[in-house]
């Protein structure tokens, strides 16, 4: 994760770099509101959701095809077995961008192994 922090105003050719964050927060902000950010990343970063809301993006998928990939994404994270989605994938997206995908599950199950 990265938190950019910052106490400088930045112009718009900077306005990238900062999306590129997980989060902001200006240099004055107080502990508490450093932890609060690092919490709240945690907890996203620990969810399902957004190991699948990742696999969305990255295979660009739209409508009832979207809605089908969330699904397989979901039980493989969960069970370990992706087949089922790589099959679904096969005929849609290149080998390289399912790679990428399947290496989001790994990292999805290794997330969910040391939170525990």
């Amino acid at each position: 994760m990265v938190i950019a922090y910052s106490e400088a105003t930045f112009g718009l050719k900077a306005q990238p770099f900062f999306r590129l964050a997980d989060g902001v927060l200006q240099k004055s902000a107080d502990y508490i509101a450093f932890k609060e950010k690092v919490d709240e990343l945690l907890q996203s970063r620990f969810s399902v959701g957004f190991y699948v809301g990742r696999i969305a993006v990255e295979a660009g998928l739209a409508g009832r095809e979207n809605a089908r990939l969330a699904d397989l994404a979901q039980r493989a994270i969960i069970s370990g077995r992706p087949a089922k989605l790589r099959a679904f994938l096969k005929d849609k997206i290149d080998d390289k961008t399912i790679r990428r995908i399947l290496i989001i599950i790994e990292a999805a199950r290794f997330a969910a192994s040391v939170w525990k």
